[in-house]
This record gives C-alpha cells, structure tokens and sequence, in this order.
C-alpha cells in the first residue's frame, strides 16, 4: 500500500497542531512559556527597581530639606558618640555643634538622615558613621529592606547608649548581618537572599534578650 509522503512525515513534527518533539508532545511550548515567566518576572524586577530609584531620589530631596534644627539634632548625635564613646571630638567645631543641637529635640539614631550628612558632604568623619552603624553612608542608602535599617539603628542606639549595653552574642550577632549587607547582591539587586532575611532576625531577636542595663 502506498501512502501519500505529506502522510509519512515524523509524527513527531505536529501532534494535534502542537509543536513536538520525538516522544515528549509540548515539550518545546513548555520551555517557551517558562522562558516567558522568566520574562515577566525580569520586567518586574525592573518596574521595581524604577519604583526603588523614585523613592529614593525622593527621600534624598526630603533629606536635602531637612530644617536647620534637623540637621544640628542630627550632627548632635553623631558627634556625641564621637566624643563620649570614641573620645575623638577635641576640636571646638564639634562642642559648638553639640551645644547647638541642644536646642533642637533630642534625637536617637537614623541611619538614613544620618547617612545624608555625608553623602550631601555635610560632614566627612566617615568612620564615626561606620562605627555607628556598621557601613558607609551611601551603603545604607542603597539598602531596600527595612527591617535591615531598623536593625542599624537598634545597634547604633545600643552602642551610643550610656544606660545599655550589648553582650558578646549582641556584636557577634550584628557582624555577621553586616557581612551579609555588604555582599554585592544585597547592594546591587532588589533581591533579598534569605540568608540576610534570617541574620536580620536574628540580630532582631538578639537585641531582645542580649542588651541589658548598664552598671556602675
């Protein structure tokens, strides 16, 4: 029996009008609607990112506004740990800065505010930042996750207090979420890696149980 050649073509090659491939049917649409997920995915990433560099240029010129009155509270705190923790603030620049901030409300850490100063060349003492809160200034402005941020002042709060104070675990706790912060993927991507998730909450439920009163 002859049979008309258009009939003898691989099976492989249309399968109810579905693209195949030997023995797997849809094998090959399967891959293409996964690569069009990824696709989606990837241009949510970047709607994200958008959203991310608007709020932050938005919260840059929020920064840029800051009072008079802010930006003295602001340079109060940071240069009273510098004088009273590291014992570095001997110059008269620094008490008039001091003094001055004490008439404006009495301010506890903000990294972000805090990380202004510099960025916006307000001031350069840079490792008093770090010291405070563990990272450069335009480092912490890059960060997009905010229970990170409140882990930074929670340590700044601590380490600038002089009625609490952290334990060993406490510190150790806080290097290790640093580490991770200052991993490119955290600084460079919108993609928050679990392990930063769980050093985050660790450090957070450290602070908890591991910060207590000061004696003597």
């Amino acid at each position: 029996m002859v049979h008309n050649s258009a009939e003898t073509k691989d099976s492989s090659i249309t399968a109810r009008g579905e693209l195949c491939v030997g023995n797997r049917p849809g094998s090959w649409i399967d891959r293409l609607r996964a690569l069009e997920d990824d696709v989606a995915k990837l241009g949510e990433e970047v709607a994200l990112n958008g959203a991310r560099l608007t709020e932050l240029d938005d919260q840059v010129l929020a920064l840029v506004l800051l009072s008079k009155e802010e930006r003295q509270a602001r340079n109060q705190f940071i240069d009273t740990f510098k004088r009273d923790k590291l014992d570095t603030s001997n110059n008269d620049s620094d008490g008039e800065i001091i003094q001055e901030g004490y008439m404006a409300a009495e301010e506890g850490p903000n990294a972000i505010a805090d990380a202004a100063l510099y960025v916006l060349g307000e001031r350069s003492d840079v490792y008093i930042f770090e010291e405070l809160y563990g990272l450069e200034p335009l480092q912490v402005l890059r960060i997009n996750y905010e229970p990170a941020i409140t882990a930074l002042n929670i340590h700044a709060g601590v380490i600038s207090s002089q009625d609490k104070v952290g334990s060993e675990k406490f510190y150790e706790s806080f290097a290790e979420f640093i580490k991770l912060l200052k991993a490119p993927e955290c600084g460079e991507s919108f993609w928050i890696p679990s392990s930063l998730t769980d050093a985050c909450e660790s450090f957070l439920l450290c602070a908890k149980d591991e910060v207590s009163d000061r004696v003597g």
